[in-house]
């Protein structure tokens, strides 16, 4: 079992690979990868009303939930 220190950290081994791979790609996605703010708009249901969804979606790609 290893602990949340680099002392145990350092003791975990290296996978096999490791020293041959050339290119590493690390991609994580989290709620903190979404921008924390939103163009204000109207009511959706106005929205709706006056656009199509796919006119609406391209003026306010982001949602606030």
């Amino acid at each position: 079992m290893y602990a949340p220190t680099w002392e145990s950290v350092g003791t975990h081994p290296l996978p096999d690979w490791y020293d041959d791979a050339k290119l590493g790609i690390f991609l994580h996605w989290g709620l903190y990868s979404v921008p924390g703010w939103a163009p204000q708009v109207p009511d959706i249901q106005e929205q709706l009303k006056t656009n199509e969804p796919a006119e609406m979606l391209r003026d306010n790609p982001y949602a606030e939930w």
